[in-house]
């Protein structure tokens, strides 16, 4: 009787982890390969992009944000 239990608690614990496992390796693969070799020019488009979104980061960094008491 306490073989079959401590046979059923080693599987489950194999259990567990196998799963926990796979769960770890379906969050954190990234599927394909990774590039290589020089990134293609940019377009028009995102050159402008580019223009504005860094004016927008420099407006947001111009000042402390975090200045409020808690």
């Amino acid at each position: 009787m306490a073989g079959r239990m401590l046979l059923a608690a080693g599987i489950a614990v194999l259990v567990l982890l196998a799963a926990g496992y796979g769960a770890l390796h379906y969050m954190t693969g990234v599927p394909g390969r990774s590039h290589s070799g020089p990134l293609p020019a940019l377009t028009e488009d995102e050159r402008a992009l580019a223009i504005l979104l860094k004016r927008h980061i420099e407006t947001i960094a111009a000042r402390e944000h975090n200045l409020a008491p808690l």
